[in-house]
């Protein structure tokens, strides 16, 4: 969610930076891309963890797309609690700030850049479970569940952590 934030303020910070007028743009994706962006940040806005959608009158009930790109829809979503299904979650968001970069902006990415080395912690999210390997277990750890080398523990409501071989 923050990512999201972080995101959508800085795709309108660029877009008010280098497009005069960007509410009354001739170009209708750098109007709708300025608008999805600023209603998201906005959003976030009046509280960054519990983000609320903050509609603006003349934005109400209406749809701000950008075809094959992110389609946004503001229909009875004022004062509404931000859910990443308004928007098309974080796939859309990222592609969404690829086509303000490379479309827009003109500033497409380098295929033959360098890319970066794997992270020296890897952490794995599954709803609000956050998981990463260990080296060693710490001595003031209380075990609740333990599952070895190629077993399965099972965590309920059909989730399961299956430890690699």
């Amino acid at each position: 969610m923050i990512a999201t934030c972080v995101l959508a303020g800085a795709i309108r910070d660029a877009i008010v930076g280098l497009v005069p007028d960007p509410k009354r743009n001739n170009n209708p994706d750098v109007v709708n891309a300025y608008k999805i962006s600023r209603l998201i940040r906005n959003a976030f806005s009046r509280s960054m963890f519990s983000p609320q959608w903050s509609i603006d009158q003349n934005c109400r009930g209406r749809v701000f797309a950008i075809n094959g790109v992110i389609a946004f829809n503001t229909a009875a979503l004022h004062d509404k609690w931000l859910d990443w299904r308004d928007y098309g979650g974080p796939l859309a968001i990222f592609h969404f700030g690829r086509f303000v970069r490379e479309t827009l902006l003109g500033a497409p990415i380098d295929p033959d850049r360098q890319k970066p080395g794997r992270p020296a912690l890897e952490c794995y999210q599954m709803g609000r479970l956050i998981v990463r390997q260990i080296d060693e277990i710490p001595a003031t750890t209380t075990f609740v569940a333990r599952a070895g080398r190629g077993e399965t523990l099972d965590l309920g409501d059909g989730y399961v952590l299956r430890v690699p071989p």
